[in-house]
């Protein structure tokens, strides 16, 4: 400030000048004031994130240099004011559905100076909009229970506890859906957050439901009414339990076995079936017909496979019938043998035929005198066999010579007469000193249908004594004793090599060219010893001595001679 000091009452008077400064000092007498906040409520929603920044409020102090701060009154859950800006952030985020969270708070904020000796207050009102940010709460997300197969349809199998944390009521309302497979379908029903059985029923006996262990898994799906909808997933597992419920049967089984067959051969299978899994678990058993000591077949009790456990002989009995029962087992959850079912059904074993008998002839020994003028049949044989007819058996003529003359006659299918085929002749001028004999060796031979592979054979011995017509009937029979054996004739068929062929041809050939040479000469030394033969005197022998069956001409001396066919001992006979 400039300040002049003149004087006064003088025609000139003098003046001084000078300066004056003064300095004012600030005092802090303003108080911040707010501008600009709305009486309207701030609408936030809840769930946003920490920090996010709500409004900004400003205040202002007239005092120079003066510093505004802002502060809450006192602590809003969730909330946050920057001391030096004004902003005011979200702490955390809010959940409306927090029955600790205000949804309208009202917020008094205080602006102060740096002194804190004047401040001034203002509020905002705060609405928390409630959004669908909740999906369904349920007590338990995952159900394991356990339903026998044969549960009625309406039985419960599990009632969801669930429910929405949002306060809205259209949230509460809940939607629940059931999410099958397509093996689960109609099975079960739902109605509200109730499961129960539908009207397919359970099934635990089924080869692709064992693929999944038995069980059947149900998604259930909870959703809410909100916008946007949210939903939350259940899961029930339903562990089908089993139930004997079928009955094991089989139909009326026949099997065929050869009665040769070695013990141990299977028979058949006498295959049960049972609806109840584990599939056809059923132990076997013969309850009839296998009444033989010790008996004729065995059964395996788990295959059923029915075995020979004995020799069977067709020709004693052809035919079996067997009652086979199956006792089903393990078809239950506990196994309970009350509650086991069984079946049984007739089996029918026929026995085949094999050519295991040999023909017999009753009696296996012949003997007979005729006269040599006979000419019709001489002796009827007798013969069968147990496994084959008798059309289907031969007879032939085999061992030593007869001149032919003997035959076979065998007009119809029965067993075949012996009969001379002429007179005998006899060397008349020379007499006759003893009765010839022949000894003929008959073979019969079953057929068996045909089948040459097997075929059995027997043999039967007849001894014809001959004599002269012109002697009387003799009144005593010579006795000759014989040893018969049963010859079994087995054929075997073989396809040769075609080099064994061409060498077996040249074998054979130089063979026939060497016993031809053999037989001339023979032949030759023979041809001034007579054919014709002598009687053969049989006698008794006493049982220290050997016992001969057979006679036969020695070819080079024309010789006659008995002989034992075990032993091949040898007796000559003499000329007389």
């Amino acid at each position: 400030m400039k300040i002049v000091v003149a004087e006064s009452g003088k025609s000139s008077p003098k003046s001084c000048t000078g300066s004056i400064t003064i300095q004012l000092e600030n005092l802090n007498d303003e108080s911040p004031q707010f501008t600009a906040i709305s009486p309207n409520p701030l609408t936030i929603n809840e769930s946003l994130p920490r920090g996010t920044l709500l409004i900004k409020v400003n205040a202002t102090d007239k005092d120079v240099d003066d510093v505004t701060y802002y502060e809450f009154v006192k602590t809003y859950a969730g909330f946050l004011i920057e001391e030096d800006t004004g902003e005011i952030k979200v702490a955390y985020p809010l959940d409306y559905d927090d029955p600790n969270t205000l949804t309208s708070p009202v917020l008094e904020i205080r602006a102060y100076d740096s002194d804190r000796v004047h401040s001034s207050t203002a509020t905002l009102t705060v609405h928390i909009a409630d959004i669908n940010d909740n999906p369904p709460q349920c007590s338990r997300y995952l159900y394991i229970v356990e339903l026998a197969e044969t549960s009625p349809e309406g039985t419960p199998v599990v009632s969801l506890n669930c429910w929405d944390n949002d306060r809205t009521a259209a949230n509460n309302i809940l939607l629940y859906t059931m999410i099958l497979d397509t093996y689960s379908t109609e099975r079960f029903n739902i109605t509200n957050n109730e499961i129960t059985v539908g009207h397919s029923h359970l099934q635990y006996d089924d080869s692709s439901f064992a693929a999944v262990n038995f069980q059947h898994v149900i998604f259930v799906k909870v959703e809410d009414n909100g916008i946007p909808q949210l939903t939350s997933t259940s899961t029930v597992i339903v562990k089908v339990t089993p139930v004997n419920e079928g009955t094991p049967f089989s139909g009326t089984r026949t099997f065929n076995i050869f009665e040769d067959s070695p013990i141990g051969a299977l028979v058949g299978t006498a295959a049960f079936t049972d609806t109840d899994l584990p599939d056809n678990n059923v132990k076997y058993s013969i309850v009839g017909g296998n009444t033989d000591v010790p008996p004729k077949f065995y059964i395996e009790p788990d295959s059923g496979r029915i075995r020979l456990l004995n020799i069977l002989d067709r020709e004693t009995q052809d035919i079996y019938t067997l009652t086979v029962r199956a006792v089903d087992v393990n078809n239950d959850l506990q196994i309970d043998p009350l509650r086991q079912r069984s079946g049984s059904a007739i089996v029918t074993v026929n026995v085949m035929n094999v050519n295991d008998e040999p023909p017999v002839c009753v009696p296996e020994y012949y003997e007979k005198t005729i006269y040599s003028t006979i000419t019709s049949s001489i002796i009827q044989l007798e013969c069968s066999d147990k496994d084959s007819p008798d059309h289907e058996l031969s007879y032939s003529i085999v061992g030593a010579s007869t001149d032919n003359l003997f035959e076979l006659q065998r007009p119809d299918n029965n067993p075949a007469k012996v009969a001379s085929t002429q007179r005998f002749q006899f060397d008349v001028f020379q007499g006759i000193e003893h009765s010839r004999e022949y000894t003929l060796l008959i073979q019969v031979t079953d057929e068996f249908g045909g089948d040459k592979h097997q075929q059995l054979t027997s043999t039967v011995t007849a001894v014809i004594h001959v004599v002269p017509w012109t002697t009387t009937q003799p009144t005593t029979t010579t006795s000759t004793e014989f040893t018969t054996h049963v010859l079994t004739l087995t054929s075997f068929y073989w396809s040769p090599e075609k080099w064994f062929t061409v060498v077996l041809t040249l074998a054979g050939a130089m063979a026939v060219i060497l016993i031809s040479g053999i037989a001339w000469v023979c032949y030759q030394r023979t041809q001034s010893v007579t054919n014709q033969p002598r009687s053969i005197l049989r006698q008794s022998l006493p049982p220290d001595e050997v016992a001969f069956d057979g006679q036969a001409r020695d070819p080079v001396s024309g010789n006659w001679y008995m002989y034992n066919s075990e032993t091949g001992q040898r007796k000559w006979l003499s000329d007389g």
